[in-house]
């Protein structure tokens, strides 16, 4: 290698990427630092893009991001009191077996063409029972 590594080497982001992303994802690639430009080497070959941060040039400082004023600071709770009955450490009170349409083919795959809003008969209902269409209501 002939380069030095600098602590920071400043380019055009967007321009980078575009050139690393032409490379395979298990490409070696050798990075070069030079004080006016950055050498990226394969077996391809060789590619070099001029730095920001050259001789000559300003390097781009970098600031923190100013404060926005609209904010007020962390959020503040204030604890109160439960009301009504409380259950601690209570999970939440729902049932795991809710009818969803994928309930009722096997391996959870829809048909391309089923009609969701009709149960078809002969299959369990949301409880998992069969319903019963044979009793009429009076």
């Amino acid at each position: 290698m002939a380069g030095t590594w600098p602590d920071r080497v400043q380019l055009d982001g967007r321009a980078f990427r575009h050139v690393i992303e032409t490379y395979a994802p298990n490409e070696m690639l050798q990075l070069l630092a030079y004080p006016d430009r950055l050498e990226i080497k394969s077996d391809r070959g060789s590619f070099s893009m001029s730095r920001l941060d050259r001789p000559g040039q300003k390097p781009i400082k970098t600031r923190p991001m100013p404060r926005d004023k609209r904010h007020k600071g962390p959020v503040k709770v204030v604890d109160q009191p439960p009301q009504g009955r409380v259950e601690l450490d209570a999970t939440w009170d729902f049932s795991a077996r809710m009818p969803v349409p994928h309930h009722r083919f096997p391996d959870s795959q829809l048909p391309a063409k089923a009609d969701l809003t009709k149960q078809p008969t002969g299959t369990p209902n949301d409880v998992g029972y069969a319903a019963n269409r044979s009793v009429r209501k009076t």
